[in-house]
């Protein structure tokens, strides 16, 4: 686990682990380094958790019991990008496992590189449990690109596919909002390379023409150390790199921007509304007014008001065809509208990719591959030992940061500030991050952690604040449980549970017994509501905290700043009804805890 406030990474290199539990975990361990380790019958290889930038590459992960290994466990990353590069699998249950269920869980994660040994894996070599993953994997180019053979994914296949499970080498179980597109090398016949058994509602095997390459499909993952000639070098080449990339999305965003809708969805709802009432036809008005048009505008035509003629909507929908994953699902609810005939007719033609899938693949693959740079740059600056007597590293690492400017280029430029003592900047930087969707909790703690430092005090000085950021580490649906989980293990050595289930088979780790694994998991069952509230609400499900009846739990009720607002003793009942006082108002933080320590906490609005 990586330091809440340090920019030190983490690397592990050159060991064997073998018969273990978990052989590596990683939590908020950015820019770490993963490399040529061994993994032998371990029930999970190396988890992967909240964590950005990593280099995880050229490990081994092997098993004499199919049934329980696990390779490769990503959890709760961001939608920053991350490659899991050039491992090899074989004899295990899985290979790379992945879920979430943060907003942005692994939206940035690919798969490259990676050797499914033939016909060993048990399960899946690559599977989505919860959550989803980055939707280029891998890229297609024109031949005359000389990097077109390192551009698709690269990853040799099992074809495991077995009888009990029909998907076996790519699986995505929940729907995705973008379809995920898995491009492939050219093989004369299916072979290595060119995916057998997938999802093919989730995902589209995209074949490139281009053949595999040894040399450069899947060349060697750089290393850090070396002398600073070296080191320029390297730095000069990726430089270059994250330069070109990221003018390409750039500019390839805002020609998406303008082209979509025609630049307005609202002003294009505005024309349809309009062609509809001179009676003339929308699908017309909109194939020669827009290249891309969006979901808003498409579901607007499918549920109309006035609605259109069955076959104004049909060829609408069939233009813009194949439709998003999401409005796919809505097909089957045209009967109103659509014949029979023209509903089956539209469901035939929903494989492959839209017009604008592919602009879309574009913009992200230009992004991917900057992002990619990116981290390289920071990798580089960090690990290079040569560098202390050329060059400063938070200060070159700060100038590509604020070039990037993402959240989550923010939130480490807050550690950076913190460091270089720039408290002015890091508040700017909190503040910016405090308008972002999805970082409350994470800015709770970071201007908790920012008052302490900018006061001359330490991490400790968050001590009196354990109950809440106990409370934001139990929720782990939520960006800042990461942060709350590391600072609980920075101040008090707190270990959480952590825990992966695959229909009937759990993996299950902690510092505590598989009682509390197990319980924590089952907390969810518990039920408040309604939420948001004016401050009565009910509880249903409490048996599994007081032992069906035995004994008194007791509800506390914190602010955003950590400071307990109402406490309440429970009768020990399955189901309470709770009235806090008129007075507060505003988000909240409601923890319920037995004898034992186990916890059920859940965000709380009130009187909004």
């Amino acid at each position: 686990m990586s330091s809440t406030h340090q920019t030190n990474p983490t690397r592990i290199e050159d060991n064997t682990f073998t018969d273990c539990a978990i052989g590596t975990y990683s939590l908020r361990a950015d820019n770490s380094l993963i490399l040529n380790n061994d993994f032998t019958d371990c029930d999970d290889g190396s988890v992967l958790e909240a964590s950005v930038g990593f280099k995880h590459t050229e490990n081994s992960y092997s098993g004499t019991n199919l049934f329980l290994g696990l390779g490769v466990r990503t959890k709760n990353l961001s939608n920053a990008t991350n490659q899991i590069y050039k491992n090899s699998f074989e004899d295990v249950g899985f290979g790379i496992f992945s879920h979430g269920v943060t907003p942005y869980s692994n939206q940035g994660l690919s798969y490259k590189c990676n050797e499914f040994e033939s016909n060993s894996i048990d399960r899946h070599d690559m599977v989505v449990t919860q959550g989803t993953i980055d939707r280029d994997q891998g890229y297609c180019v024109p031949l005359i690109n000389p990097n077109a053979n390192s551009l698709p994914a690269g990853n040799a296949i099992s074809h495991t596919c077995s009888n009990t499970v029909s998907n076996g080498d790519i699986e995505v179980f929940e729907p995705q909002t973008a379809k995920i597109t898995y491009a492939h090398h050219f093989e004369v016949t299916p072979a290595t390379y060119t995916p057998d058994c997938f999802n093919s509602t989730n995902i589209f095997a995209d074949e490139c023409q281009a053949a595999f390459s040894n040399s450069l499909s899947c060349p060697l993952s750089f290393g850090f150390l070396g002398t600073y000639a070296v080191f320029n070098t390297r730095k000069n080449t990726v430089r270059s790199a994250y330069g070109y990339h990221k003018d390409e999305f750039g500019g390839l965003i805002s020609e998406y921007n303008n082209a979509l809708d025609a630049g307005s969805a609202a002003d294009l709802m505005t024309s349809v509304d309009s062609v509809l009432d001179k009676g003339d036809s929308v699908s017309v008005y909109l194939i020669n007014t827009a290249n891309f048009v969006s979901d808003e505008v498409l579901e607007y035509c499918m549920y109309h008001p006035e609605g259109l003629n069955g076959d104004d909507l049909y060829k609408t929908l069939e233009a813009y065809s194949p439709l998003s994953l999401t409005l796919q699902e809505e097909i089957s609810n045209l009967s109103g509208q659509l014949t029979n005939q023209q509903i089956m007719d539209l469901e035939e033609i929903q494989n492959g990719l839209s017009v604008r899938d592919e602009a879309e693949n574009e913009i992200r693959f230009h992004e991917q591959q900057a992002e990619m740079a990116l981290n390289e740059l920071l990798s580089l600056f960090l690990y290079d030992s040569s560098l202390d007597s050329f060059n400063q590293p938070q200060d070159s690492m700060l100038v590509y940061l604020l070039d990037w400017n993402s959240n989550w280029a923010k939130e480490k430029m807050v550690n950076i500030y913190w460091q270089k003592e720039m408290y002015t900047e890091a508040q700017t930087a909190i503040d910016e991050l405090s308008e972002e969707e999805h970082y409350g909790n994470t800015v709770i703690l970071l201007q908790k952690l920012h008052n302490a430092f900018s006061n001359d005090t330490d991490v400790y000085a968050l001590l009196p604040d354990t109950n809440l950021i106990d409370t934001i580490a139990l929720d782990s649906t939520d960006m800042g449980y990461s942060l709350a989980r590391a600072l609980m293990m920075e101040l008090l050595g707190k270990v959480y549970p952590t825990t992966v289930s695959y229909e009937d088979f759990n993996w299950s780790r902690s510092d505590g017994s598989s009682t509390n694994v197990s319980s924590v998991r089952d907390l969810k069952t518990i039920q408040l509501f309604p939420n948001p509230n004016n401050g009565t609400f009910n509880l249903k499900g409490l048996g599994i905290l007081n032992n069906k009846g035995k004994e008194q739990l007791m509800l506390d009720v914190f602010d955003n700043m950590g400071k307990q607002v109402f406490e309440q003793t429970l009768a020990p009942t399955n189901e309470v009804t709770v009235k806090l006082p008129p007075s507060l108002s505003g988000v909240f933080h409601l923890k319920i805890s037995n004898s034992e320590g186990q916890q059920f906490v859940q965000k709380l609005i009130l009187n909004e």
